[in-house]
């Protein structure tokens, strides 16, 4: 899984489970258990996600038409009419949301995702930090800071 990539593996499960489901889940489930990366598997998910959501979609979709050459309506009528426009407009979705879904894992900045972390964990140093000084402070006096709130609540009352 390491000679392709983080970006190539990612676009090729997005394009795999826009063309078919049994296409994903041979290569979804590939990458799923020999990718040690977890941004992958992230990608992964979310493909399984959606792919399952236009499943269910398709699937309404087939009910509906088949209850429609049920019960014999016509193909020139208005109502077979709003079915198959319905149907267009559920095949452009399904174009679009694979396509976002493929560009947004191929061109993700992975730096920028380290950054954010690195601000998360330098804001919680400083916390803690902070934390530790108050300690530090209180174990001077022989208290916790715990015990040091609790005798000035006792205070105000």
């Amino acid at each position: 899984m390491n000679k392709l990539g983080k970006k190539a593996t990612s676009l090729i499960v997005w394009v795999s489970a826009y063309v078919n489901v049994i296409v994903f889940a041979l290569c979804g489930g590939y990458v799923w258990l020999k990718s040690n990366d977890e941004t992958v598997k992230k990608e992964t998910k979310k493909a399984l996600i959606v792919t399952i959501l236009f499943t269910a979609v398709s699937m309404i979709q087939l009910f509906v038409g088949q209850c429609l050459s049920l019960f014999n309506v016509s193909y020139g009528s208005d109502l077979y009419t709003v079915h198959q426009k319905i149907a267009c407009v559920i095949s452009i979705a399904k174009v679009v949301t694979y396509a976002v879904f493929a560009l947004l894992a191929f061109f993700k900045n992975d730096n920028a995702a380290a950054s954010i972390n690195d601000v998360g964990s330098s804001e919680r140093t400083e916390c803690d930090a902070d934390k530790t000084a108050q300690n530090e402070a209180a174990a001077g006096n022989g208290a916790t800071v715990s015990e040091n709130k609790d005798e000035t609540r006792e205070e105000k009352k």
